[in-house]
C-alpha cells in the first residue's frame, strides 16, 4: 500500500514537468490523478497475498467511507451553486433588502456588518457559495469608502477569510460532515459550543483589525 501510495504521488510529480503538448502529457492529462489512483487500487485488489486480495473494494466502500457525508457534502456543493446564479434570483433580492442600510453607514460598522454577515451565512452554507454572495452584495458599497481614503481590497480579504470559518452546521463545508457526522465521536455539541464561542471572537476582533487595516493600507 506505501509502494502504491508513492507510485500515485509520483504520478502527480511526474505530470507538472512532462510537456502538456506531448503523447505522455495528453494522456495524464486524460486519465489525472484520481483515474491514476483509481487504476493503482484496482491493481491492487487483482494481487492477493494468503489467498486475500491488498486492497478489498467492496469491503473499504462499505465500511471506510461515511457515505452520508458524502453525499450531503454533493448536496449543498450543488445547492451552493444554484444560489450564487444570477438565474435564481437570490443576489438580486438580497441585495435590493439590505441597499437602504449600505448608504452611509460607517466604516467599522460596515466592517462588522460583512464578517458577521458572511460567518454566519458561512456556516449555513458552501465558502465559496457564501464568498461570492456577500461580495456581490457589499461590492457597490465600497466606492464611498474608497473617496474616504480607504483600502476597499481590505474588505475583500474580510470576507474571504471570514468565509472559511464555516464549521458549526451540516451544510458549512466540506469537512463539516466528516467532523459532525462522525459515527465514532458524539462531537456536534462540542462543535456547536467551542465553534460558536469561536466564530463570536473571531467577528469582533476581525472587524476592528481589518476596520484599522483599511485605513493604514
Amino acid at each position: 500500500l506505501l509502494a502504491a501510495f508513492i507510485i500515485g504521488i509520483g504520478f502527480s510529480i511526474v505530470s507538472s514537468f512532462v510537456p502538456k503538448e506531448s503523447a505522455l502529457g495528453i494522456w495524464m492529462g486524460t486519465i489525472t490523478l484520481y483515474g491514476w489512483f483509481a487504476l493503482l487500487l484496482t491493481i491492487l485488489s487483482w494481487i492477493k497475498t494468503d489467498g486475500k486480495p491488498v486492497f478489498n473494494i467492496g469491503e473499504s466502500l462499505s465500511k471506510g467511507v461515511m457515505w452520508g457525508a458524502v453525499l450531503c457534502t454533493g448536496a449543498f456543493v450543488v445547492i451552493g451553486g444554484a444560489i450564487t446564479s444570477d438565474a435564481c434570483g437570490i443576489k438580486a433580492g438580497i441585495n435590493e433588502l439590505l441597499n437602504p442600510l449600505f448608504g452611509q453607514m460607517n466604516w467599522f460598522i460596515f466592517m462588522l456588518f460583512a464578517v458577521a454577515l458572511t460567518s454566519i451565512i458561512t456556516n449555513l452554507m458552501s465558502n465559496l457559495s457564501t464568498g461570492v454572495v456577500i461580495i456581490t452584495i457589499v461590492a457597490p458599497f465600497v466606492v464611498n469608502y474608497i473617496d474616504a481614503g480607504i483600502n476597499p481590497s481590505v474588505l475583500g480579504c474580510a470576507i474571504t477569510i471570514s468565509a472559511m470559518l464555516g464549521m458549526l452546521t451540516m451544510s458549512a463545508g466540506a469537512w463539516s460532515p466528516m467532523l459532525i457526522g462522525n459515527e465514532w465521536v458524539d462531537s456536534q455539541p462540542l462543535v456547536l459550543k467551542y465553534g460558536g464561542i469561536m466564530v463570536g471572537i473571531y467577528i469582533v476582533v476581525a472587524a476592528v483589525l481589518f476596520g484599522i487595516l483599511g485605513y493604514i493600507l
